[in-house]
């Protein structure tokens, strides 16, 4: 394949993810928070169906199937954290965030929460997100499938 025709898939290819990532952040945009004093969870988009999760002792959220190819939209809430304080977001088996790479830095917004989007190639695999605020750590799982 000549160099600009691979150059011009790529670009088409960044331009629909980037599309599927601000689609899937409004998804999630606007949803209310936990109330006060209640638990972490997750929110995850996928396609039309919402996935509210709580993470297990250790801090881990059940799996949940996603689409290879495909933005999920992501929102954790840290209830017991402050507004404003810094979220790391890191990819840890493979796959990529919204600002196209491996690792994300932001902060709490005023519901106490993270949000991305996670993008996997691969198929029949298991991914895992990890957001840690503070001394918090969760880890969001996917089964990435066809």
């Amino acid at each position: 394949m000549k160099p600009r025709l691979k150059l011009l898939f790529a670009a088409a290819a960044l331009v629909l993810v980037v599309v599927l990532v601000l689609v899937s952040a409004r998804s999630t945009a606007g949803q209310s928070p936990p109330p006060p004093g209640s638990k972490p969870e997750a929110r995850i988009q996928v396609g039309r169906q919402l996935h509210r999760l709580t993470p297990d002792q250790v801090g881990a959220f059940p799996r949940v199937a996603v689409q290879k190819n495909t933005a999920t939209g992501v929102q954790v809430f840290f209830p017991s954290a402050p507004v404003g304080q810094a979220a790391a977001i890191y990819v840890l088996d493979g796959g990529t965030l919204d600002n196209g790479k491996a690792r994300k830095q932001t902060q709490l917004d005023r519901n106490g929460s993270a949000s991305f989007s996670f993008h996997s190639k691969a198929a029949s695999a298991q991914r895992r997100v990890a957001i840690r605020t503070g001394g918090d750590l969760k880890v969001v799982r996917f089964e990435v499938t066809n």
